[in-house]
């Protein structure tokens, strides 16, 4: 994954992805960009910590969650389920059969890589990214 830099209009630079942004009442929310393929970036919007939308060529998309806060299904703006993008997970979060692959391909091709309980699963390796280590979900072990 690389990073992202961009320059605003002001001609500072900015790298990393990540952009504070001040609404009414003093509380802050952050948008994330986040580039997985070249020449493609997606747009990560959350609020307290959790994803809850999503913005990839030009299209809006939202995230839902379960009570853990784990990715579990992507609609589109007008309500309509993206395809294979249903998540079910065992609880150490290990894909369940019946989830939308076995892998979860359709979350690690682009749209989102928060899956268990919203943190980022790496691809290559299937473990779960939790700040400061790794967690292998087929085993619950760090």
């Amino acid at each position: 994954m690389e990073r992202v830099t961009w320059t605003r209009g002001s001609g500072q630079t900015l790298t990393g992805g990540r952009v504070g942004v001040m609404v009414r009442g003093g509380a802050a929310r952050f948008q994330e960009l986040e580039q997985w393929d070249v020449g493609r970036v997606t747009k990560t919007y959350s609020t307290g910590g959790q994803r809850i939308a999503l913005r990839r060529d030009n299209a809006l998309y939202f995230v839902y969650t379960d009570h853990l806060g784990s990715a579990s299904l992507l609609t589109t703006e007008q309500g309509q389920e993206v395809a294979g993008t249903r998540l079910k997970y065992y609880a150490y979060g290990a894909p369940r059969p019946g989830s939308a692959t076995a892998t979860h391909d359709a979350f690690a091709r682009g749209y989102t890589p928060a899956t268990y309980t919203g943190q980022t699963r790496d691809a290559s390796t299937g473990l779960m990214y939790y700040g400061a280590r790794f967690f292998d979900p087929a085993l619950g072990i760090f």
